[in-house]
């Protein structure tokens, strides 16, 4: 087994930038008040005395990034290849008596784009995933609102893609999640079909599937709107604050507690095979 420094250069490799996507977006109705998005759970074993070789290829965009690294059992691990852009998400401005106004403060925001893979080796030698694959653009910005004659304008980004949960058998090697054309996902680093078991799942002309025994996957999308201004006027001085808030929208589909298959957007087919 490696030193610990070492597992930790390994894994830092596969948190390095990663070229811009062009992945295909899905063209199901998103539902806007679809449930918060599936992550890996944060709490949980924080160390192991065994490690295992992880190894997921994404396929998406016309690109195939290969995340790989050595993997402490029982602990979930982060293995990414993304790329953030920044944005102006948040101004403040003020103005005393009649002078000009001021900027005063600006907070700054990020979206990112790429894979971001959570994974977990587990006792039995399977392997729990969280895959998230996206794209982004952060925009050249809008206005708004004009405060006394000073532009506020805020940026304009927004994010879609896919994410899938689920599980790989011990030794599978080959497919555990796709959804249609855009993006396909491998365990083990070697093609092949996906395994026994695994939940397939199609609505309005788009199909994928997703391996494991509580799946869940779904397309999302999400942008930053204008909120509300908020506005303090006092002895004299005015002050005014601008916002984006994050609005998320998806189609999808996830497992409850006692195994059931709960949608969301519009009707989805859902089969297990075998």
């Amino acid at each position: 087994m490696p030193p610990r420094p070492l597992l930790f250069l390994l894994a830092a490799a596969c948190a390095s930038e990663a070229p811009s996507l062009r992945l295909a977006s899905s063209s199901l109705p998103l539902d806007p008040r679809a449930p918060a998005p599936l992550a890996a759970p944060a709490e949980g074993r924080s160390d192991s005395a065994s490690s295992r070789p992880v190894t997921l290829v994404v396929r998406a965009g016309g690109a195939t990034e290969r995340l790989e690294a050595p993997c402490r059992v029982g602990v979930w691990t982060t293995l990414e290849r993304v790329r953030a852009r920044a944005f102006v998400q948040r101004e403040s401005w003020g103005r005393l008596g009649d002078r000009p106004p001021r900027l005063l403060a600006r907070v700054t925001d990020q979206v990112i784009e790429g894979v971001v893979a959570r994974v977990r080796p587990e006792e039995d030698g399977s392997l729990s995933f969280v895959v998230e694959v996206a794209k982004c653009e952060r925009g050249p910005g809008r206005t708004v609102a004009m405060f006394h004659g000073r532009r506020v304008a805020l940026g304009e980004p927004w994010r879609s893609g896919y994410r899938f949960v689920g599980s790989a058998p011990a030794g599978f090697q080959g497919a555990v999640a796709r959804w249609g054309d855009a993006v396909e996902i491998e365990a083990g680093g070697a093609g092949g079909p996906p395994p026994p078991g695994t939940v397939r799942f199609a609505s309005l002309g788009e199909a994928g599937f997703v391996a494991g025994e509580a799946p869940a996957a779904e397309a999302f999308a999400e942008d930053w709107e204008p909120a509300e201004p908020f506005r303090l006027e006092a002895d004299g001085v005015e002050r005014m604050d601008f916002r984006l808030v994050k609005r998320r929208s998806a189609a999808g589909f996830r497992t409850s507690a006692r195994g059931a298959f709960e949608e969301y957007g519009p009707p989805f087919s859902i089969t297990r095979d075998g």
